[in-house]
Order: structure tokens, then sequence, then C-alpha cells
């Protein structure tokens, strides 16, 4: 019994430390990319900047060929069981698109994301950062305080029967497909490279064999940066059996709040009383976002770039578009990289919808 307890205890902290160090991929990636400056995501909402879609086509681009890879080479059902979601989900598309163009239009006021806001506490953008994460965390409270009335839009356009994923909706094989749509991300990246090319372009040689002049650089080809991010799924399916994400994190602290001073609205639904053990599954998120700070700034010191980005709109505008971003995601149950990079990647029908809504929120706001 001793044995077992100490080889469970080994195992969790493996697990989460870990989740840390691909947490640090993250956030190093995203500085290197910049796509972790406010100024930067909110210039691609007016398309004065296609950096960020850059490392957001590149990140999903290469997560569809590394899951693809996986599937077709022994490694089937740790693939398969990050899928079970699109016929397991309880969010329909209406509750995917709702959640997201709330998400979206807390970008667009906050030039960040669930995730990317420990990148930016990383790389110095203080105070600002931690208004939009604090917004963050009263944007999970209040979700949770509302849940019983939020759900009942899950179940609106959520045919679970009918609805399928694309490679069945083509007939097609999963790795197949998954093929077909990481040529189409990393086409749509190499057209965007060249009418609007990046600066420091360097090589994936380059990167291996002279990382000590490439890591000074403060700026990296989003392309690199976000193949980067797209690769961190290979450890993340194996070791944290999930692709990555960010915003169940936000859920899972306010439980853990609300667990104590308000213990009623969490321990009496089951929804959210399993986010209150400190169990792998509830804390490898928080794990990876802590890791996220980590790299990120390790990736501005290393390139002396700590605290050059400047933050953009008010205190009060940062908090509020901090409750939207996490309002949203957990109305969504998915954020930037769950949707968009994971979900895209596992060809989830609702991710393509989340994606959508998501950046149309923040061009129109």
């Amino acid at each position: 019994k001793k044995t077992n307890t100490l080889m469970a205890s080994d195992r969790y902290y493996k697990v989460l430390g870990s989740a840390v160090v691909i947490g640090g991929l993250f956030g190093f990636a995203l500085n290197k990319g910049n796509v972790y400056d406010p100024q930067l995501i909110s210039d691609q909402m007016v398309f004065k900047s296609f950096v960020m879609l850059k490392m957001f086509l590149s990140a999903a681009g290469t997560s569809c060929f590394m899951l693809g890879i996986m599937h077709m080479t022994g490694m089937k059902q740790q693939v398969e069981q990050t899928r079970k979601e699109i016929t397991d989900r309880d969010r329909g598309f209406f509750s995917v698109a709702l959640g997201t163009t709330i998400l979206g239009i807390g970008m667009g006021l906050t030039g960040s994301c669930p995730g990317t806001v420990m990148a930016q506490i990383g790389s110095g953008i203080l105070p600002s950062a931690l208004y939009i994460l604090s917004g963050g965390l009263v944007g999970s409270l209040i979700y949770i305080m509302l849940y019983k009335k939020i759900k009942p839009l899950f179940s609106i356009m959520n045919n679970k029967k009918t609805e399928t994923s694309y490679d069945q909706m083509l007939g097609l094989s999963y790795p197949i497909t998954t093929f077909l749509f990481g040529a189409v991300f990393i086409g749509a990246v190499a057209l965007l490279e060249y009418y609007r090319p990046s600066e420091n372009v360097f090589s994936i040689f380059d990167l291996l064999f002279d990382f000590p002049r490439i890591i000074q650089l403060s700026s990296w080809p989003a392309y690199i940066s976000g193949a980067i991010i797209g690769l961190a799924q290979f450890p993340a399916i194996i070791i944290l059996q999930n692709t990555i994400g960010s915003s169940t994190s936000y859920e899972f602290t306010g439980c853990q709040i609300l667990s104590r001073v308000y213990p009623s609205s969490v321990n009496t639904n089951s929804d959210l009383s399993k986010r209150i053990p400190l169990s792998i599954n509830n804390l490898w998120q928080p794990s990876y976002l802590v890791g996220a700070v980590i790299g990120s700034f390790i990736g501005a010191i290393s390139s002396n770039s700590y605290g050059i980005a400047s933050p953009i709109g008010s205190p009060l505008i940062n908090f509020l578009g901090g409750i939207a971003l996490i309002f949203g995601s957990r109305i969504a149950d998915g954020c930037t990289s769950g949707h968009g990079i994971s979900g895209m990647s596992k060809l989830n029908p609702t991710s393509l919808v989340g994606i959508t809504c998501m950046f149309s929120g923040a061009i129109g706001s």
C-alpha cells in the first residue's frame, strides 16, 4: 500500500512538473513571437499587423500535423482519448458562439487572452496584466455563481446524435483530414509571410545550431514560435493526457475560492464540485500557466526586453475585459488555445464556429 502511495505521489509531481515545462514552452514562444504585446494583438484586430494570425495558424497547423502523425504511429488511443470531447461535450454551437464572442470582446479590449495574460505578467507588462488577471478571476466567480441559469444555454443546438467531427463528415481518416487542415493553415501562413514578411528571419537549423545568438533576439518569426506551441501537443498528450488550454484553470481557482467562502454554490453542483479536489486533472492547467509566466520571463530576460511593451486601455477597461475573457471562455468551454489550437486539430466543428466568433467579437470591439 505504501509503495502504491509513493508511486502515485511520484507521478503526481512528475505530471505537474511536466505541465510547468510545457507551459514554459508556451510562454517562451509567446514572448519570442511578440504575441504577448497588447498593442500587437490589438493591431491584428484592425489588420495593421498579422503577426498574431501567423502564430495562431502556425500553431494550429503544426498541432494538426502532430496529432495526425501520433494517430498513425502507435498513439491512436491517446489521441482519440482527447477527442472524446466531440461526442461527450455538453456545449452546443449556440453556447460556443455566444461565449467566444464575449471572449473576443475581452480580447479586443485588453489585447490579451486567458493564457496570454500569464505571458504578459512574465514579460513585465505590469500592473495592467494583473488588472486583466483580477478581472478574469472575477469573471470565473460570476460564471460559477450564475452557472445554474447559464447551463440551459448549453443544450441549444447541441444534437450529439448528428454532430460529428470533420473527418467523419468528409468520410476520410482522421490523419488524412488533419493533414489537409494542417496544409491549409500552413499554406495561409506562407501566403501571409510572402506579403508581410517577418523581421529577424532565421531557419530551424539556426535555432538548433546557433541558439546562443538566436535566443538573444527579441522578435522571432511568428511561424517558428507558433510551431513550438503546436509541437508542445506531443508531451501534453503523452504526459498530461490532454491537449493545451488555459481557461479551465480559472474555473478551478474560482471553485476553490467559493468552496471556502460560499460552499453551497459549488458543493451541491456535480459539474462544479469536480473542480474542488487537488487532483492531477484539476492542477495541470494552473501548473501550465505558472510555467507560462516563467517561460515568458526567461524569453524577456534573454533578449533584454522585460517590461518594454505597453498596455492598451485604462485599468478599468483591462479589468472589465478580463471579466469578459474568462466569463466568455467558460460559457464556450474553451479559449484561444482550447478551441483554436487544440480544438481545430481534433477536428471539432464547434471549434471552427468558436474561432470565427472569437475573432469577430475582437474585431468588432
